[in-house]
């Protein structure tokens, strides 16, 4: 998803509790809403600020960061999104590992409530999918933890292509319609990139899969 803009999460230091321990401002900033950022962006982030007034957290797509934004407001934080600059020596990797989406049974009631989904534009959304072939995979059996390493295997490719991981059913669809019919839709609706990215993460676990046009890919089922 690099070549997306991408937008930058600025804190501003305040007579806010938050800002009188270092602790307290991580705990807080790295467990925000549907989102996390690991700590350590955190901590270097904090001591910025506490020496500049200001400071970057971290690089994200801007619906990533508008819902940081609003969950810090609600803190009672200053927090503001602005484009983020282009840094050619940035090491990509930092960039991708900074920040997260929490995996949706961690998510609270409430925050499940709150969370946003994205528009297609704002979540990068494309028109390529991620079409798996019946192999000889362990997981290609009707098994019941054949289906649940199935299902883990899938929500590893929908993590190293930046997504959320379809819901459990849709899953245990396509683990059926791979065993029945010998292939199915696994991951849709991904940039080109992304696609290659998850299928590259399948690949690598043993799996026979290839990358379509979502029209010329099987229907997924919902």
């Amino acid at each position: 998803m690099q070549d997306e803009q991408q937008w930058e999460l600025h804190v501003a230091v305040t007579d806010h509790w938050v800002w009188k321990d270092p602790a307290t401002f991580v705990g807080i900033v790295s467990d925000a809403g549907e989102w996390t950022v690991n700590v350590e962006t955190i901590e270097a982030a904090y001591k910025e600020a506490q020496q500049d007034g200001t400071a970057p957290v971290f690089t994200a797509p801007k619906y990533v960061v508008k819902a940081y934004v609003r969950e810090l407001e609600n803190y009672g934080l200053i927090a503001k999104a602005f484009p983020a600059e282009v840094e050619e020596e940035a090491p990509a990797l930092e960039e991708e590992t900074a920040w997260s989406r929490k995996d949706w049974k961690d998510l609270s009631p409430d925050q499940k409530e709150a969370a946003d989904a994205p528009s297609d534009e704002e979540a990068g959304k494309g028109d390529w999918a991620v079409v798996m072939h019946k192999s000889e995979h362990i997981s290609l059996v009707a098994d019941k933890k054949a289906a649940l390493k199935f299902k883990a295997y899938v929500e590893m490719a929908a993590e190293a292509a930046k997504r959320w991981s379809p819901d459990e059913g849709t899953l245990n669809a396509a683990h059926t319609e791979v065993l029945a019919r010998g292939t199915a839709t696994v991951l849709t609706d991904l940039q080109e990139s992304s696609a290659k990215d998850a299928a590259a993460q399948l690949k690598q676990a043993g799996f026979k899969v290839e990358i379509l046009h979502r029209e010329a890919a099987p229907t997924m089922r919902r």
